[in-house]
């Protein structure tokens, strides 16, 4: 026997709150643990396994590697301290005797050399190659191969004999050798990679040049207004469903519709927009759920959607034919899905129109009531102006205006006001 054990353990007490011992050992190449626990059926058993060891890992190479009850007892009632020790130290006692009787399995791992061949086995794809190189480190070992095809070279770390075959996995054959040169072999796979490395660097410089070109060409078609915060896109999908039930979608197609103040999913706006694309205008009598952000479908044909403004995205859409966006510089009067929401009321005693919304109104609707004279009552929590044509026009946008509103002249407003201002001063 070539190897020295020491035999000294310690019981520990796993996740489970149950009594466990372990020990590891290295025999002929071969690593080896031993385990004392409790089984399924209540009994502590003391079982040796083969392992491969990796540097640090430690691996069950298959659910056919060798393995062996060493001790167990089925006699005592409970799995105490004093029974795990007592088991452990008789499995190790057997497993030692084992080793100098030379009943252990030998690490077949040890068979792989330079120039062995191994291949992949259970994925649909064999791909022969030859290492030609190993490197072993504390962390693992690694097997620098070539495939036999000339096409690359890549690194396996995890070889196991195919006599012992378990699912997806690399394999070799003992004596199935490479009869060539291997350096010739190396080389022909460097050349290959740097060439396939070429290919890819031309693809990447014609990509970024072409995409270059459509921003360029795209400038003098995209017209984005000021007041623009998002981008009403309508994209093309195709789904492919497969037998796994996995799905990969694509986008076909991408058009630019218009453009919006906000990032809100309005439908109304949507499906207005819609209709600026013969290819889209069929989604303007679409229907959307409250909780999705599109209106169409986004497997199969046109989806309609907001997305942030990127320049040259738009751009190169344009570049494509896919600019249908209205060419309009105006604000946009808020949709009739943001309008909902609001009481207006006529003040007759101040002759003022007030508005009253149910939440706070979005950032457009704020900044058109502001740029329209409107003003903020902080005590009465409405918006409001002095009655008149123009504020009458502005608050129809939001809601229904009282037909008091339009029989008055705004003189009482106006009175109330310096009314107001002589008593402040005391006159």
């Amino acid at each position: 026997m070539n190897t020295t054990f020491n035999t000294e353990f310690e019981v520990i007490r796993t996740r489970n709150n149950d009594l466990k011992a372990s020990s590891r050992f290295t025999h002929n190449g071969a690593t080896f643990t031993v385990d004392t626990y409790k089984n399924l059926n209540g009994v502590a058993v003391c079982t040796a396994r083969q392992v491969q060891q990796q540097g640090r890992m430690i691996l069950i190479s298959c659910s056919d590697s060798w393995s062996k009850t060493l001790a167990y007892d089925n006699e005592s009632s409970r799995i105490t301290e004093k029974v795990i020790r007592t088991v452990h130290a008789a499995g190790l006692r057997e497993f030692v005797r084992m080793a100098e009787a030379n009943e252990l399995p030998k690490d077949e791992t040890k068979q792989i050399e330079v120039g062995q061949i191994v291949f992949t086995h259970g994925n649909g794809s064999i791909r022969e190659r030859v290492i030609y190189r190993i490197d072993e480190s504390e962390y693992g070992i690694n097997y620098r191969t070539a495939y036999l095809d000339g096409s690359g070279l890549t690194t396996d770390n995890y070889i196991r004999p195919y006599s012992k075959k378990f699912g997806i996995g690399v394999y070799f054959n003992e004596g199935e050798k490479y009869e060539g040169d291997i350096n010739e072999l190396v080389a022909r796979c460097q050349a290959a990679e740097q060439e396939r490395a070429e290919v890819q660097r031309r693809e990447e410089e014609e990509r970024i040049r072409i995409r270059e070109e459509k921003i360029e060409a795209g400038k003098h078609i995209v017209k984005v207004p000021s007041w623009a915060k998002s981008v009403i896109l309508g994209t093309l999908y195709s789904t492919e469903f497969r037998m796994d039930d996995s799905y990969n979608t694509t986008a076909v197609e991408s058009v630019v519709l218009g453009f919006s103040a906000n990032d809100i999913a309005y439908a109304a706006e949507l499906k207005k927009a819609a209709l600026n694309c013969d290819k889209t205008k069929d989604l303007a009598d679409a229907e959307k759920r409250s909780d999705e952000k599109f209106i169409g479908s986004k497997w199969n044909g046109w989806s309609i959607f907001k997305v942030p403004l990127n320049y040259d995205e738009l751009c190169i859409v344009a570049a494509d034919g896919g600019y249908f966006a209205p060419d309009t510089q105006e604000a946009p009067v808020a949709s009739a899905e943001e309008n909902s929401g609001c009481r207006i009321v006529h003040n007759e005693g101040r002759d003022g129109i007030e508005l009253y919304f149910s939440g706070k109104p979005s950032e457009t609707v704020l900044n058109h009531l502001k740029s329209n004279g409107f003003r903020w009552a902080k005590y009465n929590k409405c918006w409001y102006k002095v009655n008149s044509e123009a504020a009458r026009k502005v608050a129809a946008q939001y809601g229904t205006v009282p037909a008091s509103a339009e029989q008055s002249s705004g003189d009482a407003f106006d009175n109330a006001i310096i009314d107001q201002t002589a008593r402040n001063i005391g006159a």
